[in-house]
């Protein structure tokens, strides 16, 4: 009898029938693509992601240079004096082995016309 190799929630009997496609980082580019002042708080709210999730998200997208993070003066989120911009060149090469040299704006226009 062989071993079934695949992840758990691919094995038979089992009840989990949600297969995520796409990443968390993914989900949370799409995000800032589509609102590039939005909180980490309203991206958790809207992803279903505790906010520390998305901060370390954040966080490892802008040390890899797929966002640029500027800070904006004036009247902002909860009185802080300002708000976040974050930029997402949707010319930046995707930063995954195997998906060649798929632009991010272009794999986000193809999920935009899955939606």
């Amino acid at each position: 009898m062989e071993r079934d190799i695949r992840p758990r929630q691919y094995r038979e009997g089992d009840q989990r029938t949600n297969v995520e496609l796409i990443t968390n980082h993914a989900k949370v580019l799409c995000c800032l693509m589509g609102n590039p002042t939005a909180t980490g708080s309203k991206i958790a709210r809207e992803l279903g992601l505790a906010p520390r999730t998305i901060t370390q998200i954040i966080k490892e997208l802008k040390e890899t240079g797929i966002i640029k993070v500027e800070r904006i003066k004036g009247p902002g989120n909860r009185g802080r004096g300002g708000s976040t911009l974050y930029n997402v060149d949707p010319q930046t090469v995707f930063p995954s082995i195997g998906i060649g040299n798929l632009e991010l704006g272009k794999f986000f226009d193809c999920i935009n016309q899955i939606k």
